[in-house]
């Protein structure tokens, strides 16, 4: 397809969809592999940081506090990955599923490569559960950091845990939505 020519499958005024990684060429694909590394390098690193630092300040010298702050974000963030991939897969399977159902006779290859055309030019579905485990975590982490040595208060460590909970679990939901975090092609 030519630089000029658009899709005419984008009808209604829809947004155009993103082009898949596939259809990128090898210096896209190094930019969008950079891009990515270094949001979870920030998302990662960066969130283990942050619990450290917090963990000192709620409980100063508590080996306790600082295992929990270490570990609550970058936790959040493995878990929520792992939870919305396994969403994501199965929304997909469900409506792969639910296409053959309602033509047995269909050849099934066909129903799944038609299934997966509609899903891989949008965001899999599912990202919203980064809110849900960042909080639960953070709140752990926080009722960690507040029953440890030299706490300042359990309800200080539970509030203060929880809120970086929802804006970290927000953060990574809107990043989710957004396709900036890593979609593995299986999914």
């Amino acid at each position: 397809m030519a630089r000029g020519n658009h899709n005419s499958s984008n009808q209604g005024g829809q947004r155009p969809a993103q082009t898949p990684i596939v259809q990128m060429t090898t210096r896209q694909k190094w930019v969008h592999t950079l891009k990515v590394f270094v949001l979870l390098f920030v998302l990662f690193i960066g969130g283990m940081e942050l619990g450290l630092l917090l963990a000192e300040w709620l409980a100063p010298g508590s080996w306790l506090a600082k295992a929990a702050g270490m570990f609550m974000l970058p936790l959040s963030l493995g878990l929520g990955m792992t939870a919305w991939y396994t969403i994501a897969t199965t929304v997909i399977l469900s409506k792969l599923a639910m296409k053959f159902a309602r033509r047995p006779d269909a050849d099934f290859r066909a129903a799944a490569v038609d299934t997966l055309r509609e899903t891989v030019r949008k965001v899999p579905p599912g990202a919203f559960i980064f809110l849900p485990i960042s909080l639960g975590v953070c709140f752990v982490a926080g009722v960690l950091m507040g029953l440890s040595p030299h706490a300042r208060s359990l309800l200080l460590s539970v509030a203060v845990c929880t809120l970086l909970g929802a804006a970290y679990g927000a953060t990574c939901w809107l990043l989710a939505r957004g396709g900036h975090l890593p979609i593995p092609e299986e999914a």
